[in-house]
């Protein structure tokens, strides 16, 4: 899979996808042919996004948390 070298790169580059078209938002590392591995990152159906999920908690600022609640919480971030 990877070339005889003696170790491999692993590089993370930022990019968007528009449903045919995979397009890099900064220039790649490798400056020749090379293999990549593509990940989507999102939320699965039916899931917030990682940012709506994000936003829904920081707009309500500091709380106190008793142990026993924790749970809860975690149930009601997943509506």
């Amino acid at each position: 899979m990877f070339p005889d070298e003696v170790s491999a790169m692993f590089t993370t580059v930022k990019g968007h996808f528009d449903g045919k078209t995979l397009v890099l938002d900064e220039p790649p590392p490798a400056r020749k042919p090379a293999e990549v591995l593509v990940t989507f990152i999102g939320p699965r159906k039916g899931e917030p996004s990682a940012r709506k999920v994000l936003d829904t908690v920081l707009a309500r600022g500091p709380v106190s948390i008793a142990p026993l609640r924790i749970r809860d919480l975690i149930a009601e971030g997943r509506r």
